[in-house]
């Protein structure tokens, strides 16, 4: 037996490999970035807290025709081209014709405003110090290049009126906005101004829904598919993406729950679903964790809304069978005030709305109307290697003549890039071709007549980024900011649109009081020229009496759930005739009477259904009648 023998002493050896792998290291420290191609090999330096290199590798002198992703240009129809120009000729056509406001300065004069190449463009000196905004600093300029700034104009005339349908903003972007970064704080402050309650749109099962505070949001069962790689999605759904840039489709039994909180404003007073369905499908739905609904609905090639009335804290949809159904989301929103729209889509530059069904936006247009679209892109295609824009500016202008077509009546605006930083010698500093980009985005707004806001400026300019993430408002990416950094811009964004609204308008007007609203059901909105009726704007000769249906009455602004029941003949007893108009009833007793209506509407029995629904709802459409003439 062989004796044992002692162990060597490891530690040794370990120390040495140690010394060794730091040393090497080291080495690797000292040896410069390089490029293979376009392939960019950086500076491994682990001594970057010790040593600062000064250098940062060359540019390639790029333009952005270069980088840009064009393959959703084949996704335009082939007389795109004519379509455009037509919708422009229009466009200048009607502003030509219409009265200028001396009132409504487009643009403030400045260099910044004087069309120029965008290699013209100085570039950011790295030690540029940076100087925070503060209240006291004046709020960055809109910049309207519409023909006498009466596009905006247009827009500052809704905020301020009190309307009872909300002002709708849309704000499209990329991963800058997405989880409803800058969007909640934008949404926050505007319906503090103006009024207006809800989160606005929530996808129907949003991959990045556990990342959005504004709300609680959970899904089961369905297959989600992004614009940005459309290809993946089958074939007869790729031409079908929305203004939002996703497509959800369920599979039988699918399920989502969204469910509200204060952080996005609390309840609201309805939810309206938007979708397509060309095959058999059943919809059910519960509200606030009560009995679920089921809400028939059309096979067909179009848009469909369906309305659900509140007050809603939570909302539950369920889909036993889901053939043909294609989800695009749901809006939760409330009467008057401010509602704002979220679709952000990752790495999308911009270019990826030519890839958007120009006719599934103009039908949702016609049932959400817009009044501002907010366009913030340009971080996808901002790159140290790019140095000339000006193609991209231009199939910018492209883009949002494009929007045009579908959203005819609402004003665009483009926000900047914001500030993005990259390290040298261990130091941040704003990316020299910011500007340049700032400019191009600039330059597409003028040449298409559209509105511009430097989000490079609100930030505080040149180096701001570094600055945001020492406050710990951005990533340490330099490049994406955080809530909190959404905040500080949204603050300054509403600041410029309030500020510019009061000086033309004055105050805004508090909303009008809607003492009864009449919702038409949603299972028959797509075949009525409405949706919602108030007493004193009331469109009667567009319902026929036997497509009287409502989803809600809504009295002082608490809707009852679907109303699937037709009205019948059994109206309620009371001291005020039937035959009484109802704006000449004080509100409470008006109120009252639409209440006792309701509760007639759900007692009635199968049996005088048939024979009283045609009378009864002739007596309702002649008091509508009266009301609307008076």
């Amino acid at each position: 037996m062989k004796p044992n023998r002692p162990q060597e002493n490891q530690l040794s050896h370990i120390l040495l490999l140690t010394a060794a792998v730091v040393g090497v290291l080291i080495v690797i420290s000292f040896i410069p970035g390089w490029r293979v191609g376009n392939v960019e090999v950086r500076r491994a330096n682990i001594l970057g807290d010790l040593v600062a290199f000064d250098e940062l590798p060359p540019s390639m002198g790029l333009h952005s025709s270069e980088v840009l992703d064009t393959s959703y240009l084949a996704d335009l129809p082939s007389d795109i081209d004519s379509l455009l120009s037509s919708a422009r000729a229009e466009r200048e056509s009607v502003a030509e014709a219409a009265p200028t406001q001396p009132s409504t300065p487009a643009v403030e004069p400045r260099d910044a405003a004087l069309p120029r190449a965008t290699g013209e463009v100085k570039t950011v000196a790295l030690d540029t110090p940076f100087v925070p905004r503060t209240a006291e600093s004046p709020a960055v300029m809109i910049e309207d290049y519409s023909a006498g700034g009466e596009m905006m104009a247009k827009f500052y005339r809704r905020l301020s009126s009190g309307s009872k349908r909300p002002v709708r903003v849309a704000v499209m972007g990329d991963s800058f906005t997405e989880s409803d970064i800058l969007t909640s704080d934008l949404r926050r402050a505007l319906q503090a101004e103006y009024g207006g309650r809800g989160v606005g749109f929530v996808g129907f099962a949003n991959p990045l829904a556990q990342y959005r505070p504004t709300l609680k949001h959970t899904f089961e069962g369905w297959d989600n598919y992004t614009v940005i790689q459309r290809k993946k999605a089958p074939e007869h759904l790729q031409g079908e993406f929305p203004i939002a840039g996703l497509i959800y489709v369920p599979k039988a039994g699918a399920t989502a729950h969204f469910e509200l909180n204060s952080a996005g404003g609390g309840e609201v007073e309805r939810a309206r679903l938007l979708f397509k369905n060309s095959g058999k499908t059943r919809l059910l739905i519960s509200v606030n964790g009560g009995e679920e609904r089921e809400y028939p609905i059309k096979q067909n090639g179009d848009v469909q809304e369906v309305v659900v009335g509140g007050p809603i804290s939570k909302l539950d949809m369920r889909l036993p069978e889901a053939e043909g159904f294609v989800g695009y989301g749901v809006v939760f929103e409330s009467d008057g005030g401010v509602a704002v729209d979220s679709y952000a889509v990752r790495s999308n530059s911009g270019l990826a709305t030519f890839s958007m069904n120009s006719t599934i936006n103009k039908q949702i247009d016609n049932k959400l109307h817009y009044d501002l679209i907010i366009l913030q892109y340009g971080l996808n295609v901002m790159s140290p290697d790019v140095v000339n824009y000006d193609y991209y500016s231009s199939q910018m202008v492209k883009v949002i003549d494009y929007l045009r077509l579908s959203f005819p009546d609402a004003a665009i605006l483009v926000m900047s890039v914001s500030d993005r930083a990259q390290k040298k010698g261990g130091k941040a500093a704003t990316m020299s071709v910011v500007p340049i980009m700032v400019e191009a985005q600039r330059d597409a707004a003028r040449k298409a007549g559209a509105a511009f806001w430097s989000t490079f400026d609100a930030m505080g300019g040149p180096n701001a980024m570094p600055y945001f993430v020492e406050q710990g408002w951005a990533s340490k990416d330099f490049t994406h900011i955080n809530f909190k950094g959404g905040a500080a811009v949204a603050g300054e964004l509403a600041r410029s649109i309030v500020e510019r609204s009061v000086s033309l308008n004055g105050p805004a007007k508090p909303a009008e009081i809607v003492v009864d609203t009449l919702a038409v059901d949603s299972l028959v909105t797509d075949t009525l020229a409405v949706d919602t009726l108030a007493v004193d704007s009331l469109v009667s000769d567009s319902l026929a009496p036997n497509m009287i249906s409502p989803d809600s009455i809504a009295v002082d602004s608490l809707a009852t759930d679907s109303i699937v029941s037709p009205l019948t003949d059994t109206l309620p007893t009371t001291d005020t005739p039937v035959d009484t108009p109802v704006d000449t009833l004080p509100a409470e007793a008006a109120a009252e009477w639409v209440e006792q209506v309701v509760e007639a509407t759900e007692e009635s029995t199968e049996e005088s259904a048939e024979e009283s629904t045609e009378e009864s709802a002739e007596a309702l459409i002649e008091n509508l009648e009266t009301v609307e003439e008076q």
